[in-house]
């Protein structure tokens, strides 16, 4: 790997929760808490191009999580809404329009959704009985995956929401889709 300064301190982007890349060479996005919900870097043309809106109307985000490129889309779990949405990657600006894939109606908290290559969805939150839970195309569960880990009996004993609280992290899918990563934040488990 071979740093590369791509913009000035001009672009200084500060309070990041999250990125992604388009492709492998050129926009990334970056999810933001204040001015806007995200920001295209558009380093070829020396810009940093805000998109999306916070707020409660229905084509605005409460608590953007999960950015994730999706073919021509970028896509994103709104933790708040319980929804997750996308925006046309072709057309990133002020004026961006947010399509709505599903809504999540279930009792299952979710941090964090990602697409998978078979047209379902990886999810990680607070689950009683498993670490991940498989969703279809339309949000609906499929499964639990995993479970939550423990480093003895005593531990394995602890409530599963405790415990996925405990052990909650990162959840990263490869560009293909079909395969996971999950690091925790507060423990030293990598799966």
């Amino acid at each position: 790997l071979q740093h590369e300064l791509l913009l000035g301190d001009d672009y200084l982007i500060g309070r990041s929760k999250g990125m992604a890349l388009l492709d492998d060479s050129v926009p990334c996005i970056i999810t933001k808490v204040s001015d806007g919900a995200f920001q295209w870097l558009d380093y070829p043309h020396g810009r940093v191009v805000p998109f999306g809106r916070l707020g409660q109307g229905p084509d605005e985000c409460l608590f953007p999580s999960s950015l994730h490129p999706e073919g021509a889309s970028v896509g994103f779990w709104d933790v708040n809404r319980r929804r997750y949405a996308a925006y046309d990657a072709g057309s990133l600006d002020e004026s961006a329009k947010l399509a709505p894939r599903f809504t999540v109606t279930d009792s299952l908290f979710h941090f964090e959704v990602y697409p998978l290559s078979d047209r379902t969805y990886i999810a990680a939150g607070l689950y009683e009985d498993f670490r991940f839970a498989r969703l279809d195309a339309s949000g609906r569960f499929l499964e639990g995956i995993d479970e939550c880990p423990y480093r003895d009996a005593e531990e394995r004993a602890v409530s599963g929401l405790l415990r996925s609280d405990i052990y909650q992290g990162r959840l990263a899918v490869s560009p293909s889709g079909d395969r996971v990563v999950h690091a925790s934040l507060r423990a030293e488990v990598l799966a």
